[in-house]
């Protein structure tokens, strides 16, 4: 169950053009920024 629940917003935000702008990311989005973003501040509230 717990794999769910992160694996399905990873999906989904992963490549969620607003989220790499919010950070300052306009011209590209870098999945190792992306993979940073997303585990560290979206997912985190998931897993406590």
């Amino acid at each position: 169950v717990s794999f769910v629940m992160n694996f399905i917003p990873f999906a989904k935000l992963i490549n969620y053009q607003p989220m790499y702008v919010a950070f300052g990311f306009t011209d590209s989005q870098p999945i190792f920024i992306g993979l940073i973003i997303v585990t560290m501040y979206i997912l985190t509230p998931l897993n406590t």
